[in-house]
């Protein structure tokens, strides 16, 4: 009796824990399968960030240009007692792009919001190799707000950028 007990026993353990990395390999397939799209997303998110930064970039190179010269241009001229209408309307189209440059400082990512994104990354790679899934997917879900986030930022300021190219012109 004592031995068959012994046996239903030692059988029982064994089966416990033969299947518990089974749970593990599925519940990796599972992360995997859940995870491969969200990561898809992020990098498209990243593409489309990159293109965004690089095309605002291109504008504000075009607005400081056009301050520079702005600048060199009243320099030149000196102060003079009266001005002209095209001196008043210049006035009022850089007291125009003044205001949406000082629109355009609530859109700067933060170093925190930097800072943030590194830490989840690097909070996904360990909790994959813990074999944490749930808290790896969780942070990918939370990584591609911030990342939806920035997008979102990052086409707001590209529009103001616009309105000042529009100014400019």
């Amino acid at each position: 009796m004592k031995k068959q007990i012994t046996t239903l026993f030692t059988a029982l353990l064994l089966t416990v824990c033969m299947t518990v990395p089974a749970f593990a390999a599925g519940a990796g397939k599972t992360y995997r399968a859940e995870a491969s799209p969200v990561k898809a997303e992020i990098q498209t998110l990243n593409k489309e960030i990159k293109a965004t930064a690089a095309e605002n970039t291109a504008i504000q190179k075009t607005l400081t240009e056009a301050r520079k010269a702005r600048k060199a241009e009243k320099t030149a001229s000196g102060k003079k007692a009266s001005a002209s209408s095209a001196e008043k309307e210049t006035r009022a189209t850089w007291k125009k792009i003044t205001g949406l440059m000082k629109e355009l400082k609530q859109y700067k990512l933060s170093k925190e919001d930097k800072n943030t994104i590194k830490s989840l990354n690097a909070s996904v790679k360990a909790a994959v190799k813990a074999k944490d899934f749930d808290t790896a997917l969780s942070a990918l879900k939370q990584i591609r707000a911030l990342q939806e986030t920035r997008l979102q930022n990052l086409e707001s300021k590209n529009q103001i950028l616009d309105q000042i190219n529009a100014l400019l012109k």
